[in-house]
């Protein structure tokens, strides 16, 4: 199976780019969310340390692209939301690892 996924990296400036991954499980799914997100980590300043990149599930006609006139590139507000672990945090658009298995039929 493919899925695309967009994934944003950065402290203060962000940049995203789309992905295609290939996997046969929802497991195998989850192994490379969390392998891009470490790819894709940045060092932050301020004893920030290694900040994780984010992940989400593109979704063409959602998805509001724009470019990055400080840093180059785009960034992204995905249409799905950013997936996370914790669906009670104060973020308006986020995705549940369940409710990412449960849109793509896992």
């Amino acid at each position: 199976m493919k899925t695309r996924l967009i994934v944003s990296s950065g402290q203060y400036e962000q940049a995203a780019i789309t992905v295609t991954v290939n996997h046969k499980t929802w497991s195998g799914l989850c192994r490379r969310i969390t392998q891009l997100e470490k790819k894709h980590a940045v060092y932050g300043d301020n004893w920030a340390g290694w900040i994780k990149a984010r992940v989400a599930l593109a979704d063409a006609d959602k998805d509001r692209w724009w470019d990055n006139v400080v840093i180059g590139g785009r960034w992204c507000s995905p249409g799905n939301g950013w997936l996370t672990e914790h669906p009670d945090i104060e973020e308006s658009m986020h995705m549940t690892y369940p409710e990412l298995k449960a849109t793509l039929g896992l």
